[in-house]
């Protein structure tokens, strides 16, 4: 059984053990053993020190952001200007894209009604400009995600128009 417990490495660093393998036997004895790999977390350099431990949650959860304008907010807090900046100059359309896809991510992931609702409600929202007016709709509500993303506007698949976004979402960042 994997350990699920926290590591103190040394004074305010805690790691995860994050893999485990109780059938593999100690060469020595011949036990059965805990194989503990340790998961590194790596910090940009833009954050401020002391910033980086509070911006880790306790109980394991994801930091995430509900709204893009939600990151800009807490990236003014957290960032240096350099990376406020680049994090506050990304294009409006791309912000709203990426919001889309969260709610996109979030139906996949609960597939409740009102998670559903939500999404139709982005992507219906989206502009109908740029590469935005390849993923909106706006005469039927998306029932199937998959197939939603799946259909095929302007050659790509509407998958591939958010992967492009994603990656100039990363570019934007760089």
């Amino acid at each position: 059984m994997p350990v699920a417990a926290l590591i103190a490495v040394g004074p305010g660093i805690e790691v995860k053990p994050v893999k485990g393998d109780p059938v593999r036997a100690d060469r020595n004895r011949g036990k059965k053993r805990t194989n503990v790999a340790i998961e590194a977390i790596l910090v940009h350099a833009e954050i401020r020190r002391g910033v980086a431990q509070g911006l880790l949650d306790p109980a394991g959860w994801n930091i995430t952001f509900k709204l893009y304008a939600k990151f800009e907010s807490r990236s003014r807090d957290w960032l240096t200007q350099a990376f406020v900046s680049k994090v506050t100059g990304v294009p409006k359309q791309r912000k709203e894209i990426i919001d889309a896809a969260k709610a996109i991510r979030n139906c996949i992931a609960h597939q409740s009604e009102s998670s559903f609702t939500e999404m139709n409600t982005f992507v219906g929202n989206l502009p109908n400009s740029g590469v935005a007016r390849h993923l909106r709709t706006t005469v039927n509500s998306v029932s199937n995600v998959g197939a939603y993303l799946k259909s095929t506007v302007d050659g790509k698949m509407r998958v591939e128009h958010y992967l492009d976004e994603f990656k100039k979402f990363g570019g934007d960042l760089a």
